[in-house]
């Protein structure tokens, strides 16, 4: 278990499913979803960490839009959930396969190939008389492919197995077979559930699955929230930086912990999730010396981002905007930075200079100049676009500008920003004028003039 981190600092939450995420009738509830919601919108990362096969997962959960990765069949695989291809993948060794058809001869196996679920035709035709919880059967029913001669159906794929599952009634039988597997060479053994004994790779474990993904995204284990029921999520909520366990987990996951939540049907996660996000709102401050570098790398990815045809905001590398813009304003004590998550990831420069380009304006509002608020060089790091970071940063320049007991706001942007006309645009701001100018050394330029009046 590791020291509790700060909420604004997570990036990543990771989620079984089953009886953790979901609730006791295999559905996303309302408000988990919106919860998930809220959370891909913040930038956080959600990841799927299931015991299921790929093809088994959800399209509630799936369909949601947003969520790039996801950890199957107790963490021997990760695949990209937009396009299904995997990106790591494990398989049960041949002489494990053996022994393990070996030591369970005559029970009922399912087995994971290649992201797929194939289990006994029997069971799948009737899986309530083989023990199957009554709110699994149509997921089983919906999931799994039958195959007549398992033992034959493992055998023929015995290099492709992702991994082997041993159907069980809860209780003595359980723990008989889970006392049997610790025979077993080479292999991760874990339940997800009472009634199944799940086998895979020795490498495998949602754990060890989300430290490997983790280091591909190149994000501490700190700043990771994991989230789980069972006792194949222990591992997985000790690596991260915040393991949360559900009310309902078993007493493995309730000791690897740091925090316990609500139950799955008291919607625990959601509520979870929710605390994560909120600590993540954007907060704003006056610049200190010490963000100039974080504001420009920001002006760098955009750059890099116009250069790539992914921008069209109008502006020239090396010419504007430099860190020599941020060093200024931060001189002049106007520069304001917006931070989430403990990271800046926006800023503006804010005061009542107004460009000589403006006394050529058609304003509609006129004003004494120290009753005019002017924002300049709003820039949000592209990581964050379309967050809703640049709507709050208008937000408080307008509170900053009503403190200051100013009644007209102005601004500018070049004509060729099509997104940022449309977003002032929303926000009320009326183009006054589109002067022709050479503007911060750019030439050329097409000057968008926006104003807004704070009177009633």
């Amino acid at each position: 278990m590791t020291a509790l981190v700060k909420l604004e600092d997570i990036r990543l939450i990771a989620l079984d499913l089953d009886d953790t995420t979901l609730g006791s009738d295999s559905r996303l509830a309302p408000e988990t979803e919106k919860a998930l919601k809220r959370a891909i919108a913040a930038g956080i990362e959600i990841v799927v960490a299931s015991g299921r096969a790929f093809r088994a997962l959800p399209a509630q959960v799936l369909g949601i839009g947003g969520i790039s990765y996801a950890i199957t069949s107790n963490g021997a695989a990760i695949e990209s959930v937009p396009d299904g291809r995997r990106l790591m993948s494990l398989s049960i060794a041949p002489a494990s396969v053996m022994q393990i058809l070996s030591l369970f001869e005559g029970e009922r196996f399912e087995a994971f190939v290649d992201g797929q679920p194939y289990c006994d035709a029997e069971y799948a035709a009737d899986p309530l008389r083989f023990g199957c919880a009554p709110a699994y059967v149509e997921y089983v029913r919906t999931t799994r492919k039958p195959v007549a001669d398992m033992r034959g159906f493992i055998l023929k794929n015995i290099d492709r197995l992702d991994s082997i599952d041993i159907l069980s009634a809860p209780g003595e039988q359980h723990e008989m077979l889970r006392e049997r597997a610790k025979k077993l060479q080479n292999v991760y053994v874990t339940s997800s559930s009472p009634r199944l004994v799940e086998i895979s790779d020795a490498a495998a474990g949602k754990g060890a699955a989300l430290r490997r993904l983790c280091a591909m995204l190149n994000i501490p284990a700190a700043q990771v929230s994991a989230f789980g029921n069972g006792d194949n999520d222990a591992d997985m909520l000790s690596f991260a930086g915040l393991g949360v366990a559900v009310k309902n987990a078993s007493a493995s996951c309730l000791e690897a912990a740091d925090l316990i939540c609500e139950a799955n049907d008291d919607l625990g996660v959601a509520k979870m999730i929710n605390r994560i996000v909120d600590a993540r709102q954007p907060s704003f401050r006056s610049a200190e010396a010490g963000d100039i570098p974080a504001v420009s790398r920001i002006y760098e990815r955009i750059h890099a981002a116009e250069r790539e045809g992914k921008l069209s905001i109008g502006w020239i590398e090396g010419v504007y905007p430099t860190e020599g813009t941020a060093r200024a304003a931060l001189e002049r004590d106007d520069l304001f930075v917006c931070e989430c998550g403990g990271a800046v990831v926006a800023a503006a420069i804010i005061n009542k200079q107004q460009v000589d380009v403006y006394a050529n304006g058609g304003w509609l509002y006129p004003a004494e100049e120290d009753k005019v608020m002017v924002l300049h060089t709003l820039v949000v790091d592209p990581f964050f676009s379309g967050r809703g970071v640049g709507k709050a940063f208008v937000g408080f320049y307008e509170s900053l500008a009503r403190e200051s007991g100013c009644t007209v706001l102005r601004m500018d942007t070049n004509a060729r920003n099509l997104t940022a006309r449309s977003m002032y645009a929303k926000l009320g701001y009326r183009e006054a004028d589109i002067v022709p100018c050479v503007f911060n050394g750019i030439p050329d330029v097409q000057l968008v003039l926006l104003e807004k009046n704070l009177l009633p």
